[in-house]
């Protein structure tokens, strides 16, 4: 067998490939890790802005505001959890002149000290507890 026709790759080949999937991952993995937070994010504020307009369309109806979310959705219980159970959605103010949506976070880690609550109310005021910016990124 002649030695020069031997196939295969090097190791300094191999770790060339390593150390390019290892930028590519150093540099994605933030992006990726951002996307998944702006989803969070999502699923806590969409079914306050639903229910905000349910809100008024119940109030156009009856005069009054709904005070639970079963009255509000006619059908569950006082809350609605959201389908991954990240978000809890309650009324917590309702009368004949005024409504306040709430989503609290449901899980810890980071995001649970930056954006653990989101809030909406009659007025289209929407706040976010402890951060103040939630609702924008």
């Amino acid at each position: 067998m002649i030695r020069g026709s031997e196939r295969g790759i090097t190791l300094i080949e191999l770790l060339i490939v390593i150390v390019i999937i290892a930028v590519l991952a150093a540099v994605g993995y933030p992006s990726y890790t951002d996307y998944l937070t702006r989803s969070k994010r999502t699923e806590g504020r969409s079914p306050l802005i639903q229910y905000a307009a349910e809100q008024e369309k119940f109030y156009l109806l009856n005069n009054t505001y709904a005070t639970s979310m079963a009255q509000l959705r006619g059908d569950g219980g006082p809350t609605y959890t959201t389908e991954s159970g990240l978000y809890v959605i309650s009324i917590p103010v309702a009368n004949a002149e005024r409504f306040v949506l709430q989503a609290d976070y449901q899980k810890g880690g980071r995001e649970a000290e930056r954006c653990l609550t989101y809030t909406i109310d009659s007025a289209a005021e929407r706040t976010s507890f402890p951060a103040t910016d939630c609702w924008e990124k």
